[in-house]
């Protein structure tokens, strides 16, 4: 056969080898299989190239977007565990009240008044001043408040940011909560008129969830006893928020728990004043 003629084959459609007169040999799978191995080498590389340029525009939008505004961030940090500064923080409370001037107090209490600050940043904080006879301040009631207010964190609980204990004042800054106490609303005809009946039992429901948590799920739980108009505060929203801790109670569950009489007359519970100021808890 290789001496054969080529003539013998070329009507043979088709024929290929290596033969002088013959077509080169041509394989159909293995030209199949270089195209598809070209068709999957071209789709990695455009799927490459389009996350290439989507990670290269993420980073060119972000650096063409203006820079964070920090002025409200510094405000919300001034009294943060990390960019707490005791001595700096006393100066601008100071210098925002004036030295706690009359002209910044929006309210009064037992053992307390309180003052609007407003810091350096527009940072706007709720500070009581503890009341003082000369040296004598009531020491208890101000460390009591702290301590209960370090145990709990709830949504309808006044947030207490910090505290100061200096041989001039003393006192304790809060969240400022906007529209006052309950008491300032009612004392006021038009603000009691726009404070309707659905706003009304949605400050009930505020207060309950407040005292339930103290009630239920503290560990150990803690008794307010002090539930006045003047201690329900009141934001923007008509959110209800439960503050003045300073004569709460924790609740030990291993020993005897006796309480004196506390509060204010007017809200402290009947059976407690027919026991001539004592009940056991």
């Amino acid at each position: 056969m290789h001496n054969a003629s080529i003539n013998w084959f070329v009507h043979n459609k088709g024929l290929c080898g290596q033969y002088v007169g013959l077509p080169p040999f041509y394989s159909p799978t293995v030209h199949k299989d270089g195209k598809k191995r070209r068709k999957l080498l071209l789709a990695f590389g455009f799927l490459l190239l389009v996350s290439v340029l989507s990670v290269i525009t993420v980073f060119f939008i972000q650096h063409k977007r203006k820079p964070r505004d920090t002025t409200a961030r510094s405000a919300r940090d001034i009294l943060s565990v990390w960019t707490f500064d005791g001595r700096l923080t006393f100066k601008d409370i100071i210098i925002a009240t004036d030295s706690f001037d009359e002209k910044y107090c929006v309210g009064s209490g037992g053992y307390g008044s309180v003052y609007k600050a407003q810091l350096e940043g527009g940072s706007v904080f709720a500070i009581k001043k503890i009341h003082s006879n000369g040296e004598m301040t009531d020491d208890a009631t101000f460390h009591h408040e702290i301590e209960v207010l370090m145990k709990i964190k709830h949504r309808n609980i006044v947030k207490l940011y910090g505290f100061c204990s200096h041989r001039q004042f003393k006192f304790l800054v809060y969240d400022y909560i906007e529209r006052g106490s309950l008491t300032t609303i009612l004392c006021h005809d038009e603000l009691a008129n726009e404070f309707h009946w659905k706003r009304r039992v949605s400050l009930l429901n505020d207060v309950a969830r407040a005292l339930y948590y103290l009630h239920h799920e503290c560990n150990p739980p803690i008794i307010h006893r002090d539930i006045t108009s003047g201690n329900i505060l009141l934001d923007t929203e008509y959110k209800a928020f439960v503050s003045d801790f300073g004569t709460a109670r924790i609740i030990k569950p291993d020993s005897s728990n006796w309480s004196e009489l506390a509060g204010s007359f007017g809200y402290i519970a009947p059976e407690l004043l027919q026991t001539c100021g004592y009940r056991k808890m």
